[in-house]
């Protein structure tokens, strides 16, 4: 029996086979391929949008850091500028004539005195608290209705312009000083509505 034909079908059959087996696994590796660059490239877009997302977050809190930074600026400006304002007050009452502190000075008295308290000056008016001032003082309360008995302590130190009441352990400061920090912690707002007031 010639044995040819079963040989050949036989090769033929393992070609057949051996081909078929070549193809599905390069099909498989097709699709492992295709399967592969699918999940690359949604890798790559899930990082791209994770990263966009993640810079726009990093953008959005750096703006919100330098807005917050620009406000804090800007409101510590405002103070030293509000400041400012009070300290040249001051600057002004200091600039002010002798005969106008005088006459400053007596309508606190008149406003605040029942008329027999000491009358500490304060170190630098000392000069313009003579024996003269306090008689004139004396006369305008007596004529205001209240006793004119002021009379002048010099028992410590009272640093600044202007003056300090005393009776009875209770003192009332009227130098410029305390004068302007009274006006103030009244007139802060107001004074940084009217050099503020064309912020939008």
């Amino acid at each position: 029996m010639d044995a040819t034909p079963i040989l050949t079908k036989l090769k033929e059959d393992a070609a057949k086979q051996a081909s078929d087996i070549i193809n599905a696994a390069k099909q498989r590796t097709d699709e492992i391929k295709q399967q592969a660059n699918k999940r690359i490239s949604e890798m790559r877009e899930n990082d791209r949008v994770k990263f966009e997302r993640e810079s726009a977050a990093m953008q959005d809190r750096m703006l919100r850091m330098s807005e917050l930074e620009n406000k804090k600026d800007l409101l510590s400006s405002k103070r030293e500028l509000v400041s400012s304002a009070f300290d040249r007050a001051l600057e002004l009452l200091y600039a002010l004539p002798d005969k106008e502190k005088k006459e400053f000075f007596l309508r606190q008295i008149l406003s605040l005195a029942s008329g027999d308290e000491a009358l500490q000056p304060a170190e630098k008016s000392k000069q313009l608290f003579d024996e003269h001032f306090i008689l004139e003082i004396n006369e305008a309360l007596k004529k205001s209705g209240k006793n004119g008995l002021i009379r002048l302590s010099h028992d410590n130190f009272v640093s600044g312009t202007g003056f300090i009441l005393k009776k009875d352990g209770v003192e009332i400061n009227c130098t410029f000083e305390a004068i302007v920090n009274s006006k103030r912690q009244e007139l802060e707002g107001e004074v940084a509505k009217i050099l503020f007031s064309g912020d939008v």
